[in-house]
């Protein structure tokens, strides 16, 4: 799966659901029938994935559109989730993307992210560089790893907003920076700037460190750069035996 299309199925900011009890899933349907969105949302989701109650999707769908209409953003990220994949929908990626757009007005961040990869694609709506590249900012600058590194690729190539290699390297950096929950290719991209000098100074050793956190994920094209890194010596001591290894 690519790193776009997990944005679009990505379940984590649906949550974790324990296995309720049915008298605590009473006391939930209680508060959504009062009007508390968030019972709503979270009722949605068990009904939806069945903890502690039975399975119902139609009963989910409603109360998702019930806790949107309130406002909550979760459940308008939900059912963009919902008409994107179309599971048990019918697939609607304009409405899908309707629904992410009020999400990510509010400031969710993951529904942000999501609406730039949206734009960038025309998923639903007319294509807009520009647009994707507004959205992934917004993402970004909360932190969000993925939508760094491909604001990282717009400035790199220049789409939807001025072409800069240092703006490209200083993207893809924070997105590498997230520790082991960093973004492979954005690390494997800071390593080819530090490599080529390209953005930033040249340095073969952070090159070096930075193909090694990239390959210990598994991305194959940084293990072959790191194994050409031991081939050659460069930010390394040459060595054969590591060449073949990487």
């Amino acid at each position: 799966m690519s790193d776009k299309d997990e944005i679009a199925a990505d379940d984590a900011d649906d949550g974790e659901l324990p296995e309720w009890v049915p008298e605590v899933v009473a006391r939930l349907r209680n508060k959504a029938s009062a009007g508390d969105s968030d019972a709503m949302w979270t009722l949605a989701m068990s009904l939806e994935k069945g903890p502690g109650v039975a399975e119902d999707p139609v009963e989910a769908l409603r109360w998702y559109r019930e806790a949107a209409g309130y406002g909550n953003a979760n459940a308008q990220h939900s059912l963009g989730r919902i008409f994107t994949r179309g599971d048990w929908v019918q697939q609607d990626l304009a409405l899908a993307a309707g629904w992410f757009r009020r999400a990510a007005d509010q400031g969710h961040q993951h529904d942000q992210g999501f609406l730039g990869v949206v734009y960038e694609e025309g998923r639903g709506v007319m294509q807009d560089e520009a647009e994707a590249a507004r959205w992934y900012r917004n993402a970004a600058e909360q932190g969000d790893a993925t939508a760094q590194f491909r604001l990282g690729l717009m400035h790199k190539d220049g789409r939807g907003v001025v072409r800069s290699d240092a703006e490209a390297f200083a993207w893809m950096w924070k997105s590498a920076l997230q520790g082991d929950a960093g973004d492979a290719q954005a690390q494997f991209n800071g390593a080819v700037s530090f490599d080529s000098g390209c953005g930033t100074a040249q340095s073969c050793e952070d090159a070096v460190a930075w193909y090694r956190k990239a390959a210990e994920q598994g991305f194959a094209m940084a293990e072959g750069r790191l194994g050409l890194m031991y081939d050659d010596g460069r930010g390394v001591p040459e060595d054969a035996a590591m060449a073949v290894i990487w």
